[in-house]
């Protein structure tokens, strides 16, 4: 086996897509909108077996190594034989790790066998592994919304119809400046400057590629909230969402998730990932629009002196 690094992200992409692990998020235009630099390798035996992205922890973009987005990126199967893949696995961290103090890794839901990080330079165990779960809705397996409706909590329900009963509306729009300035005025207190630039960095990709959709919720033309979903022909990806305090009786965030989720269900989207499920509140929230919860794994690596 051979490990090539590929400078072409066109050329690394063409090659990449043809595996099951490649989504919207391992496009080279959402690439575009990261901030921690990365880069890209290939594997082969004759043939390409595995393709991967590298995030490089720079001493002046360090704080983006951890901050960045970085969801089901990293290693993406070329072949279907299950020994073949995991010997690519193995060969890729044995050299990555020559050439890396730190790594990364979000790994697809569809890479369960974790065992050649475990066993990279056994008995050190030097990679350490959060297991992370995310809600997946099948929007194809409903034959009709009301269907995908029945699968929401009662109190998701209720919400929504508390909304068609209330002064509020819903208005989709481009204008991602308007919700970032939203975002920030209610996140500044809590998200550091560094994380504030790389979430508008993301957002304005996603506009300037055409892979987001924006709603927004509003009363008597003053704004309370937006949410934003990123999405391609198969499947939509719950981003980012933001709601000003208010006193009403019913989740503002509801009618505009159940919005969005009813825009990609008529446009025949099969499946929308809730984008994890791993904060108390916030994960039983997402969990509660009737997805599957779907288990996966991040890979950490910091080189031992």
């Amino acid at each position: 086996m051979k490990i090539k690094k590929i400078e072409d992200k066109i050329k690394w992409e063409q090659i990449t897509s043809i595996s099951e692990e490649y989504n919207l998020l391992s496009s080279s235009t959402f690439f575009e909108g990261l901030t921690c630099p990365y880069n890209f390798y290939l594997i082969e035996d004759q043939r390409p077996l595995l393709s991967a992205v590298v995030f490089n922890k720079t001493e002046f973009k360090k704080n983006f190594f951890l901050q960045d987005f970085n969801y089901n990126q990293g290693l993406y199967f070329l072949v279907k034989d299950k020994k073949k893949q995991f010997e690519a696995v193995k060969f890729f961290l044995d050299e990555i790790t020559k050439s890396y103090n730190s790594l990364r890794f979000s790994l697809n839901y569809n890479l369960q066998d974790i065992r050649p990080f475990q066993w990279h330079n056994y008995p050190n165990c030097e990679f350490k592994f959060n297991t992370v779960y995310s809600s997946i809705i099948n929007l194809s397996e409903n034959k009709t919304f009301e269907n995908v409706l029945s699968n929401f909590r009662y109190s998701r329900r209720r919400e929504m119809k508390l909304f068609e009963k209330s002064d509020y509306n819903i208005e989709i729009s481009d204008d991602y400046e308007k919700f970032f300035n939203l975002y920030t005025s209610i996140y500044k207190r809590i998200l550091d400057p560094f994380v504030l630039d790389a979430h508008y960095k993301l957002i304005a990709n996603s506009f300037k590629n055409k892979f987001a959709r924006l709603n927004f919720i509003y009363k008597k033309n003053s704004i309370s909230g937006g949410s934003i979903f990123y999405f391609d022909n198969k499947r939509a990806y719950y981003a980012f969402s933001v709601i000003e305090k208010n006193k009403e009786n019913f989740s503002l965030t509801t009618p505009l998730l159940i919005e969005q989720i009813k825009f990609f269900y008529k446009k025949k989207i099969k499946i929308i990932d809730m984008m994890g499920i791993n904060s108390p509140g916030r994960g039983d929230y997402k969990e509660s629009f009737g997805g599957q919860i779907i288990k996966f794994y991040e890979a950490l690596y910091e080189k031992k002196n």
